[in-house]
Protein backbone atom coordinates (compact mmCIF):
# COMPACT_ATOMS: atom_id res chain seq x y z
CA UNK A 1 0.00 0.00 0.00
CA UNK A 2 2.82 2.59 0.66
CA UNK A 3 4.69 1.48 -2.64
CA UNK A 4 1.42 2.32 -4.32
CA UNK A 5 0.43 5.81 -2.66
CA UNK A 6 3.94 6.71 -2.42
CA UNK A 7 5.74 5.69 -5.11
CA UNK A 8 3.26 4.40 -8.00
CA UNK A 9 0.64 7.08 -7.92
CA UNK A 10 2.88 9.75 -8.17
CA UNK A 11 4.52 8.96 -10.83
CA UNK A 12 3.32 10.18 -14.65
CA UNK A 13 1.73 7.95 -16.87
CA UNK A 14 2.83 7.78 -20.40
CA UNK A 15 -0.67 8.25 -22.22
CA UNK A 16 -2.73 10.43 -19.74
CA UNK A 17 0.32 12.65 -19.08
CA UNK A 18 -1.00 12.72 -15.48
CA UNK A 19 -0.53 11.01 -12.30
CA UNK A 20 -3.10 8.35 -11.29
CA UNK A 21 -3.59 10.17 -7.89
CA UNK A 22 -4.75 13.16 -9.45
CA UNK A 23 -7.17 11.52 -11.55
CA UNK A 24 -8.30 9.63 -9.27
CA UNK A 25 -9.17 13.12 -7.10
CA UNK A 26 -11.16 14.23 -10.59
CA UNK A 27 -13.01 11.14 -11.02
CA UNK A 28 -13.67 10.42 -7.06
CA UNK A 29 -16.85 13.26 -7.60
CA UNK A 30 -18.13 10.50 -9.90
CA UNK A 31 -17.82 7.35 -8.20
CA UNK A 32 -20.97 5.09 -7.35
CA UNK A 33 -21.14 3.33 -4.09
CA UNK A 34 -21.19 -0.75 -4.39
CA UNK A 35 -24.36 -2.23 -4.41
CA UNK A 36 -25.29 -3.46 -0.48
CA UNK A 37 -25.96 -6.92 -1.68
CA UNK A 38 -23.58 -9.35 -3.41
CA UNK A 39 -24.88 -10.03 -7.22
CA UNK A 40 -26.97 -13.26 -7.29
CA UNK A 41 -24.82 -16.06 -8.64
CA UNK A 42 -28.11 -18.23 -7.22
CA UNK A 43 -28.57 -21.44 -10.17
CA UNK A 44 -32.28 -21.79 -11.18
CA UNK A 45 -34.47 -24.27 -12.67
CA UNK A 46 -37.73 -25.65 -12.54
CA UNK A 47 -38.35 -29.33 -11.63
CA UNK A 48 -42.06 -31.52 -11.21
CA UNK A 49 -42.78 -32.52 -7.89
CA UNK A 50 -43.15 -36.37 -7.80
CA UNK A 51 -45.29 -38.69 -5.99
CA UNK A 52 -43.22 -38.64 -2.99
CA UNK A 53 -43.49 -34.76 -2.80
CA UNK A 54 -40.29 -34.04 -3.62
CA UNK A 55 -38.45 -32.49 -6.33
CA UNK A 56 -35.39 -33.88 -7.75
CA UNK A 57 -32.14 -31.62 -7.76
CA UNK A 58 -28.30 -32.78 -9.14
CA UNK A 59 -29.54 -36.44 -7.63
CA UNK A 60 -31.40 -35.92 -4.30
CA UNK A 61 -34.42 -35.23 -3.47
CA UNK A 62 -35.84 -32.05 -1.66
CA UNK A 63 -39.00 -32.35 -0.18
CA UNK A 64 -42.18 -29.92 -0.80
CA UNK A 65 -45.07 -29.64 1.12
CA UNK A 66 -48.08 -31.52 0.67
CA UNK A 67 -50.84 -30.69 -2.25
CA UNK A 68 -47.99 -29.76 -4.83
CA UNK A 69 -47.16 -33.43 -5.97
CA UNK A 70 -47.18 -32.95 -10.03
CA UNK A 71 -46.84 -29.09 -10.51
CA UNK A 72 -43.96 -27.54 -11.76
CA UNK A 73 -41.62 -25.65 -8.93
CA UNK A 74 -39.24 -23.23 -9.62
CA UNK A 75 -35.89 -23.94 -7.81
CA UNK A 76 -33.29 -21.69 -7.17
CA UNK A 77 -29.86 -22.96 -5.68
CA UNK A 78 -27.83 -20.34 -4.01
CA UNK A 79 -24.43 -21.16 -2.24
CA UNK A 80 -26.11 -23.12 1.24
CA UNK A 81 -29.23 -24.03 0.37
CA UNK A 82 -32.44 -24.93 -2.08
CA UNK A 83 -35.41 -22.98 -2.21
CA UNK A 84 -38.44 -24.14 -4.08
CA UNK A 85 -40.97 -22.06 -5.21
CA UNK A 86 -44.55 -22.15 -5.95
CA UNK A 87 -46.08 -20.99 -8.97
CA UNK A 88 -47.03 -17.70 -7.88
CA UNK A 89 -43.34 -16.78 -7.56
CA UNK A 90 -44.41 -17.61 -3.35
CA UNK A 91 -41.40 -19.45 -1.44
CA UNK A 92 -42.75 -22.87 -0.24
CA UNK A 93 -39.83 -24.19 1.37
CA UNK A 94 -36.16 -24.23 1.65
CA UNK A 95 -33.45 -27.01 2.62
CA UNK A 96 -29.76 -26.66 3.26
CA UNK A 97 -27.59 -28.32 0.18
CA UNK A 98 -26.78 -32.04 0.28
CA UNK A 99 -23.68 -32.41 1.19
CA UNK A 100 -21.44 -33.70 -1.61
CA UNK A 101 -21.29 -37.41 -1.37
CA UNK A 102 -24.23 -37.89 0.92
CA UNK A 103 -25.32 -41.09 0.77
CA UNK A 104 -29.16 -40.02 2.15
CA UNK A 105 -30.65 -38.94 -1.00
CA UNK A 106 -33.89 -37.02 0.76
CA UNK A 107 -33.22 -34.15 1.91
CA UNK A 108 -35.52 -32.83 4.46
CA UNK A 109 -37.46 -36.35 5.40
CA UNK A 110 -36.51 -38.13 8.67
CA UNK A 111 -37.93 -41.15 7.85
CA UNK A 112 -38.36 -41.49 4.15
CA UNK A 113 -40.42 -44.94 5.11
CA UNK A 114 -42.70 -43.77 7.05
CA UNK A 115 -43.40 -40.67 5.25
CA UNK A 116 -43.75 -42.63 1.77
CA UNK A 117 -46.57 -41.02 0.08
CA UNK A 118 -49.48 -42.47 -1.91
CA UNK A 119 -49.78 -42.14 -5.56
CA UNK A 120 -51.75 -38.95 -6.29
CA UNK A 121 -55.78 -40.01 -7.38
CA UNK A 122 -56.55 -39.81 -11.21
CA UNK A 123 -59.33 -37.20 -10.65
CA UNK A 124 -57.24 -34.57 -9.19
CA UNK A 125 -54.84 -35.41 -12.16
CA UNK A 126 -57.45 -34.90 -14.26
CA UNK A 127 -58.51 -31.38 -12.60
CA UNK A 128 -54.99 -30.00 -12.83
CA UNK A 129 -54.74 -31.17 -16.34
CA UNK A 130 -57.93 -29.19 -17.39
CA UNK A 131 -56.85 -26.46 -15.85
CA UNK A 132 -54.30 -26.17 -18.46
CA UNK A 133 -56.62 -25.17 -20.85
CA UNK A 134 -60.20 -25.80 -22.76
CA UNK A 135 -58.28 -28.10 -24.92
CA UNK A 136 -57.15 -30.28 -22.27
CA UNK A 137 -60.51 -31.25 -21.56
CA UNK A 138 -61.25 -32.60 -25.47
CA UNK A 139 -57.72 -34.24 -24.94
CA UNK A 140 -58.95 -36.28 -21.72
CA UNK A 141 -62.04 -37.23 -23.32
CA UNK A 142 -60.41 -38.99 -26.40
CA UNK A 143 -57.68 -40.43 -23.98
CA UNK A 144 -60.63 -42.05 -22.05
CA UNK A 145 -61.94 -43.26 -25.46
CA UNK A 146 -59.08 -44.42 -27.04
CA UNK A 147 -56.13 -44.77 -24.08
CA UNK A 148 -57.99 -46.29 -21.10
CA UNK A 149 -55.80 -48.29 -19.73
CA UNK A 150 -52.95 -45.98 -20.00
CA UNK A 151 -54.66 -42.71 -18.67
CA UNK A 152 -52.99 -42.26 -16.06
CA UNK A 153 -49.58 -42.32 -17.44
CA UNK A 154 -50.27 -40.02 -20.33
CA UNK A 155 -51.50 -37.44 -18.08
CA UNK A 156 -48.92 -37.18 -15.60
CA UNK A 157 -46.34 -37.57 -18.86
CA UNK A 158 -48.11 -34.16 -20.13
CA UNK A 159 -48.07 -32.39 -17.24
CA UNK A 160 -44.43 -33.32 -16.58
CA UNK A 161 -43.58 -31.00 -19.79
CA UNK A 162 -44.50 -27.89 -18.17
CA UNK A 163 -40.92 -28.34 -16.23
CA UNK A 164 -39.93 -27.79 -19.72
CA UNK A 165 -41.93 -25.76 -21.93
CA UNK A 166 -44.07 -22.76 -21.64
CA UNK A 167 -47.81 -23.96 -21.05
CA UNK A 168 -49.16 -22.53 -24.66
CA UNK A 169 -46.65 -24.45 -26.71
CA UNK A 170 -48.02 -27.45 -24.83
CA UNK A 171 -51.56 -26.46 -25.62
CA UNK A 172 -50.89 -26.23 -28.80
CA UNK A 173 -49.13 -29.57 -29.40
CA UNK A 174 -52.04 -30.92 -28.15
CA UNK A 175 -54.46 -29.72 -30.33
CA UNK A 176 -52.22 -30.34 -33.06
CA UNK A 177 -52.69 -34.33 -31.45
CA UNK A 178 -56.37 -34.05 -31.35
CA UNK A 179 -56.22 -32.66 -34.70
CA UNK A 180 -54.51 -35.54 -35.99
CA UNK A 181 -56.00 -38.17 -33.89
CA UNK A 182 -52.77 -38.68 -32.09
CA UNK A 183 -52.91 -39.06 -28.38
CA UNK A 184 -49.78 -40.53 -27.26
CA UNK A 185 -47.69 -38.14 -24.56
CA UNK A 186 -44.90 -39.24 -26.29
CA UNK A 187 -46.17 -38.12 -29.37
CA UNK A 188 -46.81 -34.61 -28.07
CA UNK A 189 -43.30 -34.60 -26.19
CA UNK A 190 -41.69 -34.67 -29.79
CA UNK A 191 -43.68 -32.40 -31.03
CA UNK A 192 -42.77 -30.41 -28.53
CA UNK A 193 -38.77 -31.06 -29.05
CA UNK A 194 -38.86 -30.19 -32.46
CA UNK A 195 -40.73 -26.95 -32.56
CA UNK A 196 -40.66 -25.43 -29.66
CA UNK A 197 -37.82 -23.73 -27.58
CA UNK A 198 -36.79 -24.55 -23.66
CA UNK A 199 -38.89 -22.48 -21.01
CA UNK A 200 -38.08 -18.63 -20.62
CA UNK A 201 -37.40 -19.23 -24.70
CA UNK A 202 -39.85 -18.07 -27.93
CA UNK A 203 -42.58 -19.54 -28.32
CA UNK A 204 -43.45 -22.82 -30.96
CA UNK A 205 -41.82 -21.68 -34.75
CA UNK A 206 -45.32 -23.14 -35.84
CA UNK A 207 -46.98 -19.71 -34.81
CA UNK A 208 -44.45 -18.33 -36.89
CA UNK A 209 -45.36 -19.95 -40.43
CA UNK A 210 -48.15 -19.35 -43.00
CA UNK A 211 -51.62 -20.26 -41.78
CA UNK A 212 -51.73 -23.34 -44.47
CA UNK A 213 -48.79 -25.14 -43.11
CA UNK A 214 -49.07 -27.67 -40.15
Amino acid sequence: MDWLRDINDQRVHRTTKQTPIALYKKEYPYLQPLPQEHYDTSVTGYRIVNNESCIEWRGYYYVVPSGHMHKSCLVRETENQIIIYADNDSELISHPLAAKGSTDKYIGRSNKKNNSSTPVKIKEIIERVESMGPVMGEYIAELKKHKPNSLRHHLLRVLSLRATYQKQDILIAVARGLRYKVYESSAIENFLSVNADKKNEITLYSQKRPSNED
